[in-house]
């Protein structure tokens, strides 16, 4: 993988559980060296982000809406009926329909936990301090109002294309 350098600010803490379930990727957080216990003191004084705020919400839901898209465009090659690997090994490659699936089924999961999180701290997130400048256009640095109208262009939450329980 390749090393990426970020804003300590843009990182979150990596010890709290609620970031750890809503953020999927492992970008947002310090790795390495940078994430043992000593060093996370010394971010967190920093500016090392500890709590859910708009832009983790934001990160989050970018992420969902990107995955679907993907997952929705994804072009998969034709495949073979058996390859020698899958003969010697026993195993199954997927099917597309269940490569699909599994997708789908993350997706489902990480939107349920990030619906919850703003569900349960939607007082924290409504009360959060407005930017006193805007000139800065980063998510973190929105106003409410247009953290609302970002947030609800993106399509993070599934949706049921068949009923999901037989008699409904």
């Amino acid at each position: 993988a390749k090393n990426e350098s970020k804003l300590v600010t843009d990182l979150y803490d990596p010890e709290v559980a609620l970031l750890r379930s809503v953020l999927a990727s492992s970008s947002w957080f310090p790795t390495g060296a940078f994430a043992t216990r000593e060093v996370l003191v010394t971010l967190r004084d920093l500016g090392l982000r500890t709590s859910l705020d708009r832009h983790a919400v934001l990160v989050c839901a970018t992420h969902i809406a990107a995955a679907a898209a993907a997952a929705t465009n994804h072009q998969y090659p034709q495949q073979q009926k058996h390859n020698d690997d899958d003969m010697m090994t026993g195993e199954r490659k997927k099917t597309k329909e269940e490569d699909k699936e599994d997708g789908e089924k993350a997706a489902l999961g990480l939107s349920n936990r990030l619906l919850r999180a703003v569900d349960i701290h939607i007082d924290k997130l409504i009360s959060e301090k407005d930017p006193a400048s805007p000139s800065t256009p980063s998510s973190s640095s929105l106003s409410f109002s247009e953290w609302r109208k970002k947030l609800v262009t993106l399509p993070w939450l599934p949706v049921f294309k068949r009923r999901p329980v037989k008699g409904l």
